[in-house]
C-alpha cells in the first residue's frame, strides 16, 4: 500500500506522496531474486514531471507507472513539436483507457516471467493501482486526470478549485479512515483557499506532512510518513522532500 493527495485552489495545485520503506528490485538473471536497496533523495520521489507543465504520481508497481510516465512524456515532447497544447494532448491521451490495461497487463506478465521458477503469482502484483496526472488548461484552471484499476482505468477529469482526492478513497481504505481523512484534507484546503499564493506554499507544508505522519503512525505496515509535496502553479513549481 501507498498513499497520495491532491488539493486544487484558483490558482494551485498541491500533490504528496509517501516514499518507499524500502527499494525493491528484481535481479536479472537465471534465478531472479528481490534486493532491498536505500531510499535516497532521488529514489524515494514519487511526483514526477511528465513534461509540458505537467506532472504525474500514483500508487501501485513502479514498473508499470514508469512505463505510464515515459509514455506520456514522449507523447507530450512529440506533440509539443507541433505545437499541440499540452492540455488537449492529455485530453486524448486519456480519452481511452485500453493502452493502460493493456501496460499493466504486459508489466504483471514481465514481473512473472522474471520470477525464480515455481513461485506463485505475488499478492502485491493483485494492489490496488492509481495514476495521477495533474496541470492546467488554456484558461489557467487546475486540471486533474486520475485513473484507477478497481475502475478499469477508465480515466476521471476533473477542473478548477476546491478539488480533493487521496489514495484508496474509492474504499481501499474503511469507510472510518476515509472519512477522517477526508476531513482532514478538507480542512486543510479550506485554509489553503483563504491564503494568498506567496503564503499558501508555506502553509502547505505546515499542513500536509503532518497528515502522512500521522496516517504512518496508525498504519506502519501500509506507508511512510516520509514524502514528497509539490506546490504547482501555472508558471512555476517547487517540489519538496519532507
Amino acid at each position: 500500500m501507498s498513499f497520495y493527495c491532491y488539493l486544487t485552489t484558483t490558482q494551485a495545485i498541491v500533490m504528496a506522496a509517501d516514499n518507499k520503506k524500502e527499494v525493491l528490485n528484481l535481479s536479472s538473471g537465471l534465478h531472479g531474486t528481490f534486493r532491498s536497496e536505500k531510499v535516497t533523495a532521488w529514489n524515494a520521489r514519487k511526483i514526477h514531471a511528465v513534461g509540458s507543465g505537467w506532472w504525474m504520481t500514483g500508487v501501485g508497481l513502479s514498473a508499470f507507472l514508469d512505463g505510464i510516465r515515459a509514455q506520456v512524456r514522449n507523447l507530450l515532447e512529440d506533440r509539443a513539436k507541433e505545437a499541440s497544447a499540452a492540455v488537449d494532448v492529455m485530453e486524448r491521451l486519456t480519452a481511452a483507457s485500453q493502452w493502460v490495461q493493456s501496460l499493466h497487463e504486459q508489466t504483471v506478465a514481465g514481473l512473472m516471467q522474471a520470477m525464480p521458477p515455481g513461485l506463485e503469482k505475488a499478492e502485491w502484483l493483485e494492489h490496488q493501482q492509481e495514476i495521477v496526472f495533474a496541470g492546467f488548461d488554456g484558461a489557467m484552471r487546475p486540471v486533474v486526470i486520475r485513473a484507477q484499476s478497481a475502475q478499469g482505468f477508465a480515466f476521471e477529469r476533473r477542473t478548477g478549485a476546491a478539488l480533493l482526492g487521496f489514495a484508496g478513497d474509492n474504499g481501499g481504505w474503511n469507510a472510518a479512515v476515509i472519512e477522517a481523512v477526508d476531513g482532514i484534507l478538507s480542512n486543510i484546503l479550506d485554509d489553503l483557499m483563504r491564503q494568498p499564493m506567496e503564503q499558501a506554499v508555506h502553509r502547505a507544508w505546515d499542513l500536509i506532512p503532518p497528515l502522512f505522519q500521522r496516517m504512518a503512525r496508525a498504519f506502519p505496515e501500509k506507508l511512510s510518513a516520509s514524502g514528497d509535496l509539490l506546490f504547482l502553479t501555472p508558471a512555476e513549481h517547487r517540489w519538496f522532500l519532507f
